[in-house]
């Protein structure tokens, strides 16, 4: 994958946005950075971390890739629909729960690092109506952003794997540090709430 060929818009220059747009610098891509507050856009333009913040060369754009929360993301491509070219491919890494399914600690465009996808996974969940060879780009992006597996599965397939991974853990800890069996004071040395009918 040729990255010198192809122009990228991030939207959305967080933590996982700035690393997108650093590893894609890397790679040799152009990259357009847009952000909802201009003064983190200016700041990646001044660091060298993307080559242009304005909204008016997504036409230019041969790959958008949205790291904002999913409204954020369908408010965005309402608004600035026209300004998409008609072969853009648009990805996204929003998730639809409170807790973020990748980064780090901490956020924003100061945390971010163009190594954060190295030996990552990168899950894919293509709709029965994209095209077989743009689920193939944005799987190559992926492997040379850094990435170690990119599996593509349903959405449903995501979901039983994430009720494993993520929703079970939760479940387990929270159920442990609320379980009578800990001693008395293991309580203040826990990174989450108890939940007691005293008011210990």
């Amino acid at each position: 994958m040729d990255f010198s060929k192809i122009t990228a818009a991030v939207i959305g220059l967080g933590l996982m946005g700035g690393s997108f747009a650093m590893r894609l610098k890397e790679l040799g891509a152009a990259v357009i950075g847009i952000n909802r507050t201009l003064s983190t856009a200016e700041a990646a333009l001044r660091q060298g971390i993307v080559d242009s913040i304005d909204i008016s060369d997504l036409k230019h754009a041969d790959i958008v890739i949205f790291c904002t929360p999913a409204k954020a993301t369908l408010a965005f491509v309402k608004d600035h629909l026209p300004d998409f070219r008609s072969d853009a491919i648009m990805t996204d890494i929003a998730g639809v729960k409170g807790n973020p399914m990748c980064g780090h600690e901490g956020e924003g465009l100061s945390r971010a690092d163009p190594d954060i996808f190295r030996g990552a996974n990168y899950i894919l969940l293509p709709d029965k109506t994209n095209r077989p060879e743009n689920v193939e780009l944005i799987r190559n992006m992926a492997l040379a952003l850094g990435c170690r597996h990119v599996p593509s599965i349903t959405p449903e397939e995501h979901d039983r794997h994430i009720a494993y991974t993520s929703d079970l853990t939760h479940v387990l800890a929270a159920a442990l540090i609320n379980s009578t069996s800990l001693k008395e004071d293991t309580k203040y040395f826990t990174g989450c709430l108890l939940y007691t009918s005293d008011a210990a």
